[in-house]
Parts: C-alpha cells; structure tokens; sequence
C-alpha cells in the first residue's frame, strides 16, 4: 500500500473523530465535550449497554448477540 500525500481526505474524518474524542490533560476535557457538553457514548458501549439490560430483563438473546457477548 502506497500513502501519498493526496490520501489525506480519505484518512480526515478517522483523524478529526479521534482528536474531538480524545481526552486532553489541559482541559480535563474532550473537545467533543466542550462542545456538546456530554461526554461520547461509543456504539460498543451502547451495545453492551443493551446486552445487560437483556440480560438483566431475561429477554432471550439471538445467537449472533451471545456470540458477541462470550
């Protein structure tokens, strides 16, 4: 795989995402944070959110999500 120069705006929206969610010592504070004013919930920490909750409710759970859990 050959990075070029004019691969950048390919590789700015991962960039741009990492650096608003990244915590900064300065601040105590993620930009994501300053600016919303919440902190990010991830899509996997959403995810295994809803597992416990099914969990907890006693839902049954398909295969694919007990695979994921395990």
């Amino acid at each position: 795989m050959h990075v070029h120069k004019r691969d950048w705006i390919e590789k700015l929206p991962e960039a741009l995402w990492t650096y608003h969610t990244t915590w900064r010592n300065t601040r105590r504070h993620t930009p994501y944070e300053l600016f919303y004013g919440k902190k990010v919930m991830f899509p996997i920490e959403l995810k295994i959110k809803s597992f416990k909750t099914t969990i907890k409710l006693g839902l049954d759970l398909s295969e694919s999500q007990r695979q994921i859990m395990e």
